[in-house]
């Protein structure tokens, strides 16, 4: 009966250490997988800040070309003014 008992906790054991072995493989797993998707998160990251920053450029782009081609524009209404006085 004692043998018994001791391949009893023997097998008990082994089967826990066969558990805790296996548990360690999935907190490295899940510790790899982790650190993958930090450096994703991280790319991503950066990616989102290099496009607001362009979306922000752009902005500028634009303001500064809507008030370029109100310049124009105005010049060119005063061309065709002269234009119109001299046509007279």
């Amino acid at each position: 009966m004692a043998g018994n008992t001791m391949e009893a906790i023997k097998k008990k054991m082994q089967a826990m250490k066969l558990d805790k072995e296996n548990a360690f493989d999935k907190a490295d797993q899940l510790e790899q997988k982790l650190n993958e998707q930090k450096i994703v998160y991280e790319k991503s990251n950066e990616e989102i800040q290099n496009l607001g920053k362009r979306i922000t450029q752009l902005d500028t782009d634009l303001e500064t070309a809507k008030v370029q081609l109100t310049e124009q524009n105005e010049k060119l209404e005063n061309v065709n003014a002269k234009l119109a006085a001299r046509l007279r």
